[in-house]
């Protein structure tokens, strides 16, 4: 169960960009954080570092509606929210995640560096895709406002984040 959480947490937090660090690797470091289950079916949405005190932050959306958010750094609150919303709000978000393209990023077309990434992934059954989109790059600043708006919105995060 820990190595498939694990395993997930890996390919969310690692992108390729020419802009990005390092992954960071909190949940890793703190293993007793309880996010998912075996067999839970979930997409995610994680915020890194960027130059300036962006918020560090993780967001969950289960197949359940349930919702985590995990605060980690330059955030109102730190440490581990849980929520319950309505359950097609899952189905709504991946479905985002696709028509915003956020699995299919190959190229990161004018990007300036330490700008504000972000990793999004999606987990069904045996199934992980994820993605990374940067603030930086001028052909993803739209489609990241959508899905970082609509992640935020979903887990009632405003007064969490800033």
């Amino acid at each position: 169960m820990r190595a498939r959480v694990l395993s997930t947490m890996l390919f969310l937090l690692s992108g390729c960009s020419l802009v990005r660090e390092a992954p960071e690797t909190w949940l890793i470091e703190h293993p007793d954080v309880p996010v998912a289950d075996s067999g839970d079916n979930y997409v995610a949405l994680s915020g890194g570092e960027c130059a300036h005190s962006c918020p560090v932050y993780q967001i969950f959306v289960f197949e359940s509606g349930r919702v985590v958010f995990v605060g980690k750094q330059n955030t109102k609150r730190l440490g581990v929210v849980e929520r319950q919303t309505m359950p097609g709000v899952y189905y709504d978000l991946q479905k985002l995640l696709v028509v915003r393209r956020a699995f299919s990023r190959e190229f990161h077309l004018g990007c300036f560096a330490n700008r504000q990434g972000f990793s999004v992934g999606a987990v069904q059954a045996t199934r992980v895709r994820t993605g990374y989109l940067n603030y930086g790059c001028f052909n993803q600043r739209d489609d990241l406002d959508a899905i970082v708006g609509a992640f935020v919105r979903v887990a009632d995060a405003q007064e969490l984040i800033r």
